[in-house]
């Protein structure tokens, strides 16, 4: 069963998204193109320092809605390079500067975050099993990072990229510093 929704688009915008739900209505699929992807921001506007997945979160908090056991979560084909950050706002995490103040949605704030709050982080997420599904194995950041080969077709041009990167790097550490996990 397809289920629509109203969500925030790449460029802020309200976009129209679908999801899935099995007929079992155990399994939701959500593919996040529907929210953030390309194909919703004209060449001329793409811009991952400000594109945002928050739209994304949105999805998945329409989804949770609907009390599946699993969801399954499509990336490919987005215009954003936040790492995640818009979508897991959506979700309940904040994301703060050093004066405590959140962070503008895009790639292109991550070097202002200081600290990143996860006790707001919606608790249905801990009664959802999610799998990921992607037919990529880059890595976060590096010279085969999601900058490097991802951001050009985002509308990001040399020097952009090496920004980006820049800001995924401290991201990952604040990250690493806040979950102590590797990411």
């Amino acid at each position: 069963v397809l289920h629509t929704v109203s969500v925030m688009g790449p460029l802020r915008e309200h976009v129209s998204a679908k999801f899935g739900l099995s007929g079992d209505h155990d399994t939701a699929i959500i593919e996040i193109a529907q929210a953030c992807g390309l194909q919703l921001v004209p060449k001329e506007l793409r811009n991952p320092f400000a594109t945002t997945s928050y739209g994304v979160g949105q999805l998945i908090l329409a989804a949770l809605e609907l009390k599946p056991k699993r969801l399954i979560i499509g990336l490919g084909g987005s215009a954003t390079n936040d790492g995640g950050a818009g979508m897991l706002s959506a979700l309940g995490v904040k994301f703060t500067d050093t004066i405590g103040h959140e962070l503008r949605l895009g790639g292109g704030f991550l070097n202002q975050l200081a600290s990143i709050d996860v006790s707001g982080l919606d608790s249905r997420l801990n009664d959802v099993e999610i799998t990921v599904a992607c037919d990529v194995m880059n890595p976060m950041t590096g010279s085969k990072g999601a900058s490097l080969v991802y951001g050009p077709q985002k509308g990001a041009d040399l020097l952009m990229v090496e920004i980006l990167d820049k800001n995924l790097k401290h991201y990952a550490s604040v990250l690493r510093k806040t979950l102590n996990k590797e990411v």
